[in-house]
């Protein structure tokens, strides 16, 4: 009985989630709504708080820069805030968020791991099924684009000794022993994906890297899980990627170039309640909450296999008439 029960909901979750997206990403009033809605939470009292030594104990709980030599961070502050000790003030969102890098960089070079944190830059160009980016060319400086990842994510890519990565899609900030192997010839390939073999992603899934939430979900965060389509040949047509034309800021001066863009429409269908669900199911997501906030973490070497392994069945978490967006190129 339990084994039809999860087969009606490998079959109806992913079907359920790709109709909501459909009607959500097709009435531009639902969007707002939901933007309206996510406001106001954020404007609830913070009632969430750790100490810095309980900082500390959670960070070194999930085995923090201690699982493997690389730790991939995936950061939030907005529903918790830090204190000195208990009885202290709670610190602003901006001290927390500079306090809270200072240990990780702390425990990470204590360990000598490298550090590693999504830097995604802000471009003009809206992230829509159905906007059009021919005629834009967006201008991609790794020392000064800041980042839509965050405040601790921004600090970061600021911090003497990091390096971030050329490619412009889902950019990375690292440091640490093994950043340069990361980031080394990330624009490089026929077809240089933004989670392909020569990304800083693909290699994190090489070296068995630690890939980590603080203070938010992994749930929506599991970037590193795209590696798994990225690497497979021929799993998706070329429809799935447009050209993503952009002006690379160098030491040298400006380089124009172009990489391959998973396009929004894909991203847009996806169904991500079935990905995590079925890493849960599998015991590769590992969920852990110290005093309520959310510290997350899986490894990336056993998550990208199970979900290679997943694709060679001819499965996918799926990717439903895609037709149906009439995405712009």
């Amino acid at each position: 009985m339990r084994d039809l029960y999860e087969k009606f909901l490998d079959g109806a979750v992913p079907a359920a989630e790709w109709c909501a997206r459909q009607i959500y990403w097709r009435l531009p009033f639902l969007q707002q709504v939901s933007a309206n809605k996510r406001r106001k939470k954020h404007t609830k009292p913070i009632d969430k708080f750790l100490t810095e030594s309980q900082l500390r104990d959670a960070l070194n709980l999930v085995g923090f820069a201690q699982r493997s030599p690389i730790t991939m961070v995936h950061s939030s502050t907005t529903h918790w805030q830090l204190k000195k000790d208990e009885n202290s003030e709670p610190m602003s969102p901006l001290k927390t968020s500079v306090r809270t890098l200072e240990i990780l960089m702390e425990i990470n070079e204590e360990h000598g791991g490298t550090l590693v944190m999504p830097a995604t830059p802000v471009f003009k160009t809206p992230y829509s099924p159905f906007v059009s980016i021919k005629g834009n060319k967006e201008v991609y400086d790794p020392l000064r684009t800041p980042t839509k990842r965050g405040l601790i994510n921004e600090f970061f890519r600021q911090q003497p000794g990091v390096k971030r990565s050329l490619h412009p899609l889902s950019t990375v900030a690292c440091v640490g022993p093994l950043a340069d192997r990361l980031l080394e010839g990330n624009l490089g390939g026929e077809k240089p994906f933004a989670h392909g073999l020569t990304s800083a992603y693909y290699r994190i899934y090489k070296e068995n890297g630690m890939i980590m939430s603080l203070g938010t979900s992994l749930d929506h965060y599991m970037t590193i899980g795209h590696v798994a389509e990225d690497i497979c040949p021929n799993v998706f047509p070329d429809s799935f990627y447009r050209d993503f034309p952009f002006m690379l800021v160098t030491e040298n001066g400006f380089e124009d170039r172009t990489v391959k863009q998973r396009h929004p429409a894909a991203n847009r269908c996806m169904s991500e309640r079935a990905l995590v669900r079925f890493l849960r199911r599998k015991g590769l997501l590992h969920k852990v909450a110290y005093d309520n906030v959310p510290f997350d973490w899986a490894m990336a070497g056993p998550l990208i296999d199970a979900l290679l392994e997943f694709r060679n069945q001819r499965k996918t978490f799926p990717y439903f008439f895609l037709s149906l967006m009439t995405p712009c190129r």
